[in-house]
C-alpha cells in the first residue's frame, strides 16, 4: 500500500463563510474558489500522478477550537479534491476514484492541512 503526504500550509475557508460569498455574489465566490484552488495546486503537484483509487486522509491543524469541525472540512474537501484533479494527481473525485475519508483534528500555533493520499489496490 503506497502512501503519498504533502502539507498545505493553508487556513481555509469555512462552510457558513463559503455560503455568504456565494449569497452576495456567486462571481466573487467562484473567483474565490478558483483562486484557491490555484493556491492549493502549488503544494499538491509535489505528490506523484497517482492511477489507483484512493483513500483520503486529512489532518486539519487549527491555531484553536473557535471553528466546528464539520464547518472545516466541508468546503476544505472540495476544494482540496478539485485542485488535485485540475493538477492532474488523481483523475476523479467519484466512487472509482475516492474510496473513503479520514479527517483528524489537531491544534497548534500555524493552521495548516495535512494530505495523505493512501492506494488502494483493487482486487480481481
Amino acid at each position: 500500500m503506497m502512501s503519498h503526504t504533502v502539507e498545505i500550509p493553508m487556513k481555509l475557508i469555512t462552510l457558513n463563510e463559503y455560503i455568504g460569498k456565494n449569497r452576495c455574489n456567486v462571481y466573487v465566490a467562484n473567483k474565490y474558489k478558483q483562486d484557491t484552488e490555484a493556491e492549493i495546486g502549488l503544494y499538491v503537484r509535489k505528490l506523484p500522478k497517482i492511477i489507483n483509487p484512493v483513500k483520503v486522509h486529512i489532518t486539519w491543524v487549527e491555531e484553536n477550537k473557535r471553528r466546528d469541525p464539520d464547518n472545516i472540512v466541508a468546503v476544505g474537501k472540495k476544494l482540496i479534491l478539485d485542485s488535485l484533479i485540475k493538477n492532474n494527481i488523481i483523475k476523479n473525485d467519484g466512487h472509482k476514484n475516492i474510496k473513503g475519508f479520514v479527517d483528524d483534528f489537531e491544534f497548534a500555533e500555524e493552521t495548516k492541512i495535512i494530505l495523505r493520499l493512501i492506494e488502494v489496490l483493487e482486487d480481481g
